[in-house]
């Protein structure tokens, strides 16, 4: 009896049902920094590993996999780094990682010493101390100018292409995975996500040939990289060649050039989505406006290719890429400095002409002096004329670029105005294919017109709403062609349909279609596609799939605050629907302070006597009953009908089913007297106002039977549980009431001696 408010549609945004952000299965580590530019300490500190032959002197980083020592190898006196294994983290990736390593002998990819075990038996590598900063401490500090930058990228790439010629490829190349020395030295560090491809006897059922069951800092699950530079076949969880290195190089590449890489999102599955989506438009855009070169941009744009088909096939073509565009930047510096050198003797030789021509002028002076009047004279008139020759140049040239201006003007004016008429055209289409579906599809036999067309399709004028809905979901289902956006709302319109007819089940197909097609039309945050999402919660709710609700209500949550803002009407009400869910759930230690803090907000948003802010007072206090708390719920119960009935009429849906829900307060609490006289005027005005059959009335009439009941009033009792299961019959759909009703039946013919009667109903 006391059921959630029933009266906030979910596609009004704000019945109890709604959604939440379903958990991110996607976990990224913290990323760390590796900068080993602290001195030399001699003695080891305490607490850290002791390995036969090193001396630990101090901890340079820890990650999600190992731990990282500044070391001293005592046979060889030199410095080393020396990585132990954590505890719990993967030991076959890690000592995957010292083989692989260890196999490529390169000047960028620093070398392996030595690889053991510590007496617990967890393993260790000692490598090359590499002393430096990583590249993404420099880019975010802009401490290398762009050529410097450049020839950084290109260590990157000759290291990365040596591990291709190897058959290795890396999987999670980035900024923090690279160390640039004091003195410009380059190291690709981190090959734990590496994977050798020659190696096939690694592969084992359901995972990647070379992967163990266990991914360790950069990313959970099978997708394995970081989001930002993986490429879009790794972020969809794809098998992966070197290409995808090529890929995550052309995205280091645009973080040097533009100052971010190739994917940026709100949050790390964002990020992923907009990689897995192959979303390229924001670095495109970036990359045109960074103003580098057009040939080191065309290299980061080959790199990036959506289709792995079109960027370069290993790091080795990238590196000679890079190198073919230094080395042409190199030689266009030689010729402007050869042309300068030039510049400098031609001047030398000008100003020793000027110093003869001087020496000539003064020797001639005298002779020309009667005529340098004249001379001077026509000299300035030369020079204003000339000065008014580039003035008018200089207007024309402006009159020229105020004219393309306004062309660009029209141009684009034509533009919006074509784009507007295609809008207005494509919203047009959209309301007529809508508007016939509802009139010939779903309306059509209700009326005598519609029956001289359909009348051969088996259903007459006495049609329920359920007899044409089932008519117009069998012809959706058979529709062909249609656009999506069209598609997918004919089967949001069927699915909650389905739902308001109390045949949620039958409607989760249409919902789950409308979702699937909203999200590729509009994308996985719009608001067409939160509200499809908002049904299709509602829809597994009322179906009593809670396991699947609950997720999407708070998927939807999550998305609705990262979107719309955390006090928006949207993001409140959808609060407000997850809370309902929690609570139909059985889930009363998440409802209740997921209600209080949803009326809350409401309230400082909508005011105290918005609709929304009443449904979620009634909705809080129903909870409140649900966890035997009437002293907290009778309160609010009175507080939201005495609003309702002042906002919005003593008759008004909302109203009853305050009404109803105080009722439903004072029988719990067994204020029999109070409880009656509200559930009789409850009653007698749904009758009223909705219909004797409607499922509101159906349910004040169980709930004023069992009020009459528990008085001992069976003569009213059986009555109305007789009227109300006549009713839900006459309906033809499940109600909720529907089985304790006919318990309550067999138990009045029995306590009023009527055994026969009661047998009927068992």
């Amino acid at each position: 009896m006391n059921a959630p408010d029933p009266s906030h549609d979910p596609n009004r945004i704000l019945d109890q049902d709604e959604r939440s952000p379903r958990p991110e299965t996607i976990d990224v580590s913290q990323e760390v920094s590796t900068d080993t530019t602290a001195p030399f300490v001699p003695s080891p500190p305490a607490g850290v590993p002791t390995i036969p032959g090193y001396r630990i002197t101090r901890e340079i980083a820890k990650g999600g996999m190992g731990c990282v020592y500044a070391g001293h190898d005592l046979t060889l006196e030199r410095e080393v780094a020396i990585k132990t294994l954590l505890p719990g983290a993967n030991a076959e990736r890690f000592v995957t990682e010292a083989k692989i390593t260890a196999k490529l002998p390169h000047p960028n990819i620093p070398p392996v010493y030595a690889l053991g075990t510590l007496d617990d038996g967890t393993p260790w590598l000692a490598m090359k101390l590499i002393r430096g900063q990583t590249l993404a401490k420099l880019l975010a500090n802009r401490e290398r100018e762009r050529p410097q930058l450049v020839q950084i990228f290109e260590q990157i790439s000759q290291a990365v292409g040596f591990a291709h010629a190897q058959g290795v490829i890396h999987r999670d190349l980035k900024p923090l995975n690279v160390m640039v020395g004091a003195f410009g030295e380059v190291q690709v560090m981190d090959w734990g996500l590496a994977k050798d491809l020659h190696r096939v006897d690694q592969a084992s059922p359901g995972r990647e040939s070379g992967e163990s069951a266990d991914v360790d800092h950069t990313a959970a699950g099978t997708i394995m990289g970081t989001p930002g530079y993986m490429a879009p076949e790794q972020a969809r969880g794809e098998v992966v060649d070197a290409r995808a290195d090529v890929f995550a190089l052309g995205s280091i590449l645009a973080a040097m050039l533009t100052g971010k890489p190739a994917f940026v999102g709100t949050s790390k599955l964002e990020t992923i989505q907009k990689s897995a989506a192959a979303d390229l438009a924001d670095v495109m855009g970036r990359l045109e406006r960074c103003g580098a070169d057009a040939e080191l941009v065309a290299i980061a744009k080959r790199c990036l290719a959506a289709n792995r088909e079109e960027r370069p096939a290993d790091g080795r073509i990238v590196a000679e890429q890079v190198a073919a565009y230094r080395a042409g930047v190199e030689a266009r510096l030689r010729q402007a400095e050869t042309e300068a050198a030039q510049a400098v003797v031609r001047a030398e030789e000008q100003r020793k002409r000027r110093r003869q021509f001087n020496l000539a002028v003064a020797v001639i002076g005298l002779v020309l002096l009667a005529g340098l009047s004249a001379s001077l004279w026509q000299m300035v008139r030369a020079n204003a004329a000339e000065r008014q020759a580039v003035a008018n140049a200089r207007q024309a040239e402006l009159n020229a670029q105020q004219a393309e201006a306004e062309r660009e003007r029209a141009v684009k004016a034509a533009e919006l105005e074509k784009a507007a008429r295609l809008d207005e055209e494509r919203e047009r289409k959209f309301a007529q294919a809508i508007s016939a579906f509802v009139k010939e599809d779903f309306l059509a036999l209700t009326s005598v017109e519609g029956q001289g067309r359909f009348g051969g399709e088996g259903l007459d004028r006495n049609a329920t709403l359920l007899d044409l809905l089932n008519r117009a979901a069998e012809k959706l289902k058979t529709r062909k062609g249609l656009d999506p956006r069209i598609e997918a709302e004919l089967c949001w319109i069927v699915g909650v349909n389905y739902r308001g007819a109390g045949k949620a089940a039958e409607g989760l197909p249409f919902l789950e279609r409308a979702v699937e097609l909203r999200r590729r039309v509009f994308g996985v945050d719009h608001e067409e596609t939160l509200i499809a999402i908002n049904s299709l919660a509602l829809g597994y709710r009322e179906a009593g799939e809670f396991e699947r609700a609950l997720p999407l209500y708070e998927e939807t949550v999550k998305l609705m605050k990262a979107k719309l803002g955390p006090d928006h009407p949207y993001t409140l009400g959808t609060m407000n629907n997850l809370a309902s869910g929690y609570q139909a759930a059985g889930k009363l230690d998440l409802a209740l302070p997921l209600y209080e803090e949803t009326v809350k907000l409401i309230k400082g948003k909508l005011g105290p006597d918005h609709p929304h802010t009443l449904a979620s007072m009634n909705n809080l206090a129903s909870a409140y009953d649900d966890a035997g708390q009437l002293d907290r719920a009778l309160p609010l119960y009175e507080e939201t009908l005495k609003l309702r009935k002042a906002k919005l009429g003593p008759d008004h849906p909302h109203t009853l089913t305050s009404m109803n829900s105080l009722a439903n307060g004072y029988f719990a609490a067994g204020q029999l007297a109070q409880a009656l006289p509200l559930y009789e005027e409850t009653l007698k005005l749904r009758k009223a106002k909705l219909g004797p059959d409607h499922p509101d009335t159906l349910a004040s009439m169980n709930n004023l039977a069992e009020g009459y009941y528990a008085a001992g009033r069976l003569d009213l009792a059986l009555p109305l549980f007789q009227e109300a299961a006549a009713g839900i019959e006459k309906r033809r759909f499940q109600h909720e009431y529907a089985g304790p009703i006919v318990n309550y039946l067999i138990a009045c013919h029995e306590r009023l001696g009527q055994f026969d009667q009661a047998e009927v109903w068992r």
